[in-house]
C-alpha cells in the first residue's frame, strides 16, 4: 500500500508543475485522444507516401489518363467516382502526370504516350 501511495504522489506532483513555463503548451492525452491523434497521423502519413509511391510503375499516370478522357468525353460525370476525382483535383497540375497542361478532346491518346517518353513523331504515329 505505501508503495502505491508513494507513487500516486510522483504523480500528482508532476501534475501540479505542468501549469510551469518550463512545460510551454503541452498537454498530457488520455488514451482515446492519444490514439486518435497517432491514427490521424499515420492514416495522411501513408497516403502522401502512397500518393508519391504509386506511380513506380506508372499506375497513376495510367489511371488519371483514362479518367480524364473518359471525364472529358461526358462517360462518367465528376462525383460519380470520389477517390479518383479527388485524385485528379490533386495531380492536375502535375509535370509528372501530364507533360504539361491536361490534354484536350483529340490528343489524349498522343499524350499519354508522350508522357511514357515517345518522342513526338512517334506518339503521333502511334495515336
Amino acid at each position: 500500500n505505501s508503495a502505491n501511495w508513494k507513487r500516486n504522489m510522483f504523480t500528482v506532483m508532476f501534475l501540479k508543475n505542468l501549469g510551469l513555463d518550463v512545460f510551454g503548451d503541452r498537454a498530457l492525452w488520455n488514451p482515446l485522444c492519444g490514439g486518435t491523434i497517432l491514427s490521424y497521423l499515420c492514416f495522411f502519413g501513408n497516403l502522401e507516401c502512397g500518393c508519391a509511391m504509386i506511380d513506380c510503375r506508372s499506375q497513376l499516370r495510367i489511371v488519371l489518363h483514362l479518367f480524364h478522357a473518359l471525364k472529358m468525353n461526358g462517360i462518367i460525370r465528376e462525383g460519380q467516382i470520389p477517390m479518383l476525382d479527388m485524385l485528379h483535383d490533386c495531380f492536375k497540375s502535375s509535370r509528372g502526370i501530364w507533360e504539361g497542361s491536361l490534354p484536350q478532346k483529340g490528343e489524349f491518346v498522343q499524350r499519354f504516350w508522350i508522357c511514357f517518353g515517345m518522342s513526338i513523331a512517334d506518339a503521333k504515329r502511334m495515336a
